[in-house]
């Protein structure tokens, strides 16, 4: 049975409706302590799959750069966003990815190369296996 569960699993997780940060692009500089919007995009919803909630945090690259940081054991960084997720398309834009934007602020103490990340939780399928997925991109704080 425990098997059947972990297929189940690597299932619904290869599938899942896996979210990407679209605004601010990979390599932008950002203005430490300064507002920034952050769009969170993702494919259309399937049947099946339920949000549960969205992190948006970052985590200061150490001098060395940010290719050694691993999110599941370094953890995400200071959290700029927790909460809800549901994403929506534009009507007038139906060719856009359905998306959600967030205001969050730019930490006043980092300077240098940074990771903006993504955590995302959701629920999928008739038995609620859970996914967790992480998407990250390298910014600079300056």
């Amino acid at each position: 049975m425990k098997s059947l569960f972990t297929v189940a699993a690597f299932i619904a997780s290869a599938f899942a409706q896996t979210a990407w940060i679209g605004i601010p692009a990979a390599g932008s500089n950002l203005t430490v302590g300064s507002p920034l919007n952050v769009t969170v995009s993702q494919s259309p919803p399937m049947l099946g799959f339920n949000q549960v909630a969205l992190v948006i945090a970052m985590q200061q690259c150490p001098v060395s750069g940010c290719s050694g940081y691993n999110p599941y054991y370094d953890g995400l960084g200071v959290v700029l966003y927790q909460g809800p997720f549901t994403p929506t398309v534009n009507p007038e834009a139906p060719w856009l990815t359905y998306h959600e934007n967030f205001a969050v602020q730019v930490p006043a103490s980092y300077s240098g190369a940074a990771l903006l990340e993504i955590s995302q939780f959701e629920l999928v399928g008739n038995q609620s296996v859970p996914y967790w997925g992480i998407q990250n991109i390298t910014v600079n704080v300056v």
